[in-house]
């Protein structure tokens, strides 16, 4: 059966009631960046979407539940049990010695796909770091230290944590040459509570979202210039909106 706007949709619509990406989850899902990669089977009229969000409130590449890159995988050939891909991609991330709660973490070095960042306070305001505010729902971290340094390396290496395109293809079982798009810039939708006026604002189906639905054009007719990404909402800064309570206050 040939792709169309509306068959794209109605499998969006169909996630996004059941199990979507969210930027508020439970404190060791701490949302930090969300990139998301479209992929067109070549020589079939299968889909799929791919969400990887860095996510996680401490760091440690020997522990899977830690820091890393977790994928939701979407699309018609796509099963219930088969969205969340297990275990996390490992960030690459190595941290120098140093406290959960230090609040100076000066000299402390994060080792990393892109290089190496000597952490200085100065980054702080450089970047708008925003210490000790958080996302997720628990309003806590497992280590406060490690949120910083992360959105820090974020901040100086964009994109750099994600991994390759042909990484995320590969959650799907696709390779790097069925890729439509990929773009870690655009407005994503959300299942939000009414009263809650920032989350209103996105809390819409992708079939009512101009965005999801240029997607679903972009999709069915396999033309990337189709898709129109809207103002991008992804930036973790706008979703860190919780005091981290597991800072002892003075």
């Amino acid at each position: 059966m040939a792709i169309t706007v509306t068959s794209v949709l109605d499998v969006l619509d169909a996630a996004y009631a059941q199990d979507w990406p969210d930027f508020r989850t439970v404190s060791s899902l701490e949302y930090h960046a969300m990139r998301l990669v479209v992929l067109c089977e070549q020589g079939t009229d299968d889909w799929g979407l791919v969400f990887d969000v860095v996510a996680g409130s401490w760091v440690d590449e020997d522990d899977p539940m830690a820091a890393g890159v977790q994928s939701k995988i979407y699309g018609p050939s796509v099963q219930p049990h088969q969205i969340h891909v297990l275990p996390k991609r490992p960030l690459g991330l190595r941290i120098s010695s140093h406290e959960r709660l230090d609040p100076e973490l000066a000299g402390v070095r994060v080792e990393g796909p892109a290089g190496t960042l000597i952490f200085d306070r100065g980054l702080v305001d450089r970047y708008d770091l925003r210490p000790g505010r958080v996302c997720n729902l628990d309003r806590a971290s497992e280590s406060p230290a490690d949120v910083l340094l992360l959105r820090a390396y974020l901040a100086a290496q964009p994109d750099s944590l994600f991994g390759s395109i042909a990484d995320a293809a590969n959650v799907l079982g696709g390779r790097e040459s069925d890729v439509l798009l990929s773009t870690d810039a655009f407005e994503h939708v959300v299942p939000a509570p009414e009263e809650d006026e920032l989350l209103a604002a996105y809390a819409k189906r992708p079939s009512e979202s101009e965005t999801y639905r240029s997607l679903a054009e972009a999709i069915a007719a396999r033309d990337p210039a189709r898709f129109r990404p809207g103002t991008s909402n992804l930036d973790w800064r706008i979703w860190a909106r919780y005091e981290d309570e597991s800072i002892p206050r003075v």
